[in-house]
């Protein structure tokens, strides 16, 4: 988004059912 990338490491993942993020200055969730 913007140039901005993000990656979440599997484990990460597995311990949280979301991931709330900000990626190119817009708030994302990312879920599992």
């Amino acid at each position: 988004m913007d140039g901005d990338a993000r990656a979440y490491s599997v484990p990460l993942l597995s311990r949280h059912e979301i991931v709330n993020d900000v990626v190119g200055g817009k708030p994302i969730a990312v879920t599992w």
